[in-house]
């Protein structure tokens, strides 16, 4: 027999106000926020019969990777893990089947390994309670209910706040005055005091990038790095002469690693790096120019608003938001 998740069983309190898996839910639900897992679920929804055909190494891997991943080395610790979000061994199991059925599905069609592309007619709302509790597994297995719940926290905080009832306000109200609140917090000269201190960080690189095979020899590529530096050879023309693919990119600080970061910020305009192995291959990187960031780059600003919220809203959740059942965020 199938044991539903108990969507009654509380998440967090804010003044007294029980808010359940049921409420984080529907509140995702209201924002739009279960979209796209709901199609990436429906993804393999047909692919129940070949779930016996499943390659039980791959499911085993990627089970022992994701406890890994969260220092999960016992039995006991997955075990309490589990508990703690209402989910089960089975639950467990049937996650990393799924995620295995829709590798394959996505291998078949061409598409990206999340299947965020996939469609179907069935709706959320209507489903069938297995279904959904289909969904509920996924969206705790990967993290996605809590940030699910910590935005709705979030939105909690901003009420209490403001002065306002969190024991009785709906959904719609919620998110007005969530929206009024972040609004008054990220004006103009809040985001640019953000900035100001983000600046490095933010900063990017445009580079022309040439990927040369790893076994490559020591002696081809000191070469090519002689044709680039001391012979004046574009990229272009070395990549047309040797076959190798060349390619134009934008590299932002927080993705470099800290050699690369020291490498790009000690280089002039125009100099050539010391190759770098990037991605299972060697890269030839020549700095184009340094980027500095702008509120008016929208990927600038975004990041700006993003970190003004979390850091706004984990200190406000942490004077009300009292958690049950997930650890909830941690002050920065």
């Amino acid at each position: 027999m199938l044991l539903l998740m108990n969507l009654n069983k509380p998440v967090f309190i804010v003044k007294l106000r029980k808010v359940c898996v049921g409420d984080v839910l529907e509140a995702a639900r209201f924002r739009g926020e279960l979209d796209a897992p709901w199609r990436a679920l429906l993804a393999t929804a047909d692919c129940g019969e070949e779930s016996a055909s499943v390659d039980a190494i791959a499911v085993q891997e990627a089970s022992e990777e994701f406890r890994s991943e969260r220092d999960l080395i016992t039995a006991e610790e997955t075990e309490q893990w589990l508990n703690e979000r209402g989910l089960t061994e089975e639950d467990f199991g049937d996650f990393f089947v799924r995620r295995e059925l829709a590798i394959r599905a996505n291998a078949a069609n061409g598409n990206a390994p999340e299947f965020e592309n996939a469609t179907g007619s069935e709706s959320y709302s209507k489903a069938a309670p297995e279904r959904r509790h289909q969904l509920h597994i996924d969206l705790l297995m990967t993290g996605q209910f809590d940030a699910m719940a910590e935005r709705l926290a979030w939105r909690f905080a901003a009420v209490d706040g403001a002065g306002g009832d969190v024991g009785s306000i709906d959904l719609s109200a919620l998110e007005e005055i969530f929206r009024d609140h972040c609004s008054q917090l990220l004006s103009e000269d809040a985001c640019r005091r953000t900035l100001a201190t983000r600046r490095l960080s933010l900063s990017a690189f445009d580079c022309e990038i040439l990927q040369v095979a790893a076994d490559e020899s020591a002696d081809s590529v000191k070469e090519l790095l002689l044709c680039l530096r001391d012979d004046g050879v574009s990229m272009e023309d070395l990549a047309r002469d040797t076959g190798f693919p060349m390619q134009r990119q934008t590299l932002d600080f927080e993705g470099l690693t800290e050699d690369l970061r020291a490498g790009l910020l000690g280089a002039r305009p125009g100099e050539v790096l010391d190759p770098v192995n990037r991605g299972g291959c060697l890269e030839l990187i020549r700095l184009l120019e340094k980027v500095e960031p702008t509120l008016d780059d929208p990927s600038v600003r975004r990041r700006v608003e993003e970190e003004m919220i979390q850091r706004h809203f984990t200190r406000l959740t942490a004077g009300c938001v009292e958690w049950r059942m997930l650890e909830g965020p941690q002050p920065v």
